[in-house]
């Protein structure tokens, strides 16, 4: 797989000449999964499972910007304006499982044990060139070779007992994991290796249609490869500090409470849940770098609390073959945050959702379904700072079953976004799929074509209480795949 984008940045700087950079972005996946189950199963109350899974991913990239200042930062000759910045990652996982499943009189009992590897590889350099294509590259202190490797050594344990209407669920697992991060110049870091995550989960069922669930978990996280940094970090127009990557556990508490309820017989029902979330010494994934090599949203979580509350519900009219659903949400985050070594700020986002969506009860070769949503989100920061930005997503799918075998699908997507005082912005996309059964071979073939409205183009607007910008993203250009699986 391959993608290539061209951003198009616009920078304001304080009491400077707003100034814009056009550059290319190639990159280049390639990815690989394998997986192998065994169950044996020795009664009807006691059974074995031995999972293996697999999984390695492969992503070159190259980053292409011009710009004018390069040479100052570098103390070159004002013609070096061309920067070619490669970056290869490498990510790994394995996971060994082995799953002891029994019941006994009223309590179902599960046992499981096993390791799972992640590891990760990142490289990144740059070189600058001039119009004459004579190249300059810095000294290797500023070539980013990071490697993480996080075996993971688990067990873990649950019983589900039902006391009538009422079903709890106790799990406690207990977790090795050794994780550690090297660089050239850089002493090796670790993380504390065991974590506890106790998990609680209570379901009560008042009738037929009604259920109330709940859960209570603590969680440790560990960061992932994908979360380090891609490229240097020059925290200023004039240093050029490298950064690197933090380890840090993202724990805390999590808990949610969720009311179902559901009329068969009408075809109808509805549901409510809210959850909250509060995590400290947070390992953030908000460093971004721009094209000229400066933290462009340094916001870093050191402490967080989130809450949310989202409701819905649809119905099904059996004279004319349509279902309907509608619903809502509001979600609330406050995070302390340190932008390098800066004092701790906060940050307040609130995101208000509206969706909703219809479409025939797919019991017929011909159906269609309509799918809405519009997002608003409001961030406030320090200095009574404020941003206001509202997107809109709408989705067309066309589904055409002609033949038991064959499965055809259209899907039309339209996107509009609207930040601050600017007016919105449109853009469209369509999808095809074509899905063939054999099954003789085990097997399907399946055909998908992208963007064949033209290339999928999006535009993020934002301004932040420190930086500002405005990013146009080509994401994805046409098309086509062909994939043949077989189940044997």
């Amino acid at each position: 797989r391959a993608s290539l984008s061209r951003l198009n940045v616009v920078r304001n700087q304080v009491g400077e000449v707003p100034f814009q950079i056009v550059h290319r972005a190639d990159e280049g996946l390639s990815d690989a999964f394998g997986g192998l189950e065994y169950t044996l199963k020795k009664s009807e109350t006691l059974a074995f499972q031995l999972i293996s899974k697999n999984a390695w991913y492969c992503s070159t990239s190259l980053l292409a910007p011009r710009y004018a200042w390069y040479p100052l930062f570098f103390g070159l000759d004002t013609a070096f304006t061309q920067l070619q910045q490669t970056v290869d990652q490498r990510q790994g996982e394995s996971l060994l499982l082995l799953r002891l499943m029994a019941r006994r009189k009223s309590v179902q009992w599960l046992l499981e044990t096993g390791s799972d590897w992640q590891w990760g590889e990142l490289s990144s350099n740059l070189q600058l060139q001039n119009g004459a294509a004579e190249a300059w590259s810095p000294t290797a202190d500023y070539r980013n070779q990071l490697k993480l490797y996080a075996p993971q050594y688990f067990v873990q344990g649950s019983a589900t007992r039902s006391f009538g209407p009422l079903l709890l669920r106790p799990r406690l697992p207990l977790r090795y994991q050794p994780v550690q991060l090297t660089a050239p110049g850089l002493s090796v870091r670790s993380l504390s290796p065991w974590a506890v995550e106790p998990r609680l989960d209570v379901r009560y069922t008042p009738g037929e249609r009604s259920v109330i669930a709940g859960f209570y978990n603590f969680r440790q996280e560990m960061p992932a490869m994908s979360s380090l940094y891609p490229a240097y970090i020059f925290t200023d127009y004039q240093s050029l500090e490298r950064g690197q990557a933090d380890l840090a556990w993202l724990s805390g508490h999590q808990a949610g409470l969720t009311y179902r309820y559901n009329n068969r017989l009408r075809q109808f029902s509805w549901n409510l849940n809210g959850s909250w979330r509060r995590q400290v010494n947070e390992f953030g994934l908000q460093y971004h770098i721009n094209p000229f090599l400066i933290v462009q949203e340094a916001f870093r979580p050191v402490s967080s609390a989130a809450y949310a509350l989202n409701g819905g519900g649809d119905r099904y009219f059996k004279a004319i073959s349509m279902r309907f659903a509608l619903g809502g949400g509001f979600s609330a985050r406050r995070e302390g945050a340190r932008i390098n070594s800066e004092a701790l700020r906060q940050l307040d986002t609130r995101n208000y959702l509206v969706h909703g969506s219809c479409g025939t009860a797919f019991d017929g070769w011909v159906n269609a379904v309509v799918d809405s949503r519009v997002n608003h989100a409001v961030i406030r920061a320090p200095a009574g700072y404020s941003l206001q930005t509202t997107y809109w997503f709408s989705t067309l799918q066309i589904s055409i079953k002609p033949a038991a075998r064959l499965h055809l699908k259209m899907s039309v997507h339209h996107t509009a976004n609207h930040s601050a005082r600017t007016p919105y912005r449109h853009f469209y996309a369509a999808d095809g799929l074509a899905l063939l059964r054999l099954p003789k071979w085990h097997s399907e073939l399946e055909v998908t074509a992208s963007n064949l409205l033209g290339s999928r183009y999006f535009e993020r607007a934002s301004a932040d209480a420190f930086l500002q910008s405005r990013t146009a993203v080509t994401a994805v250009r046409r098309f086509i795949l062909l994939s043949w699986s077989v189940n044997l």
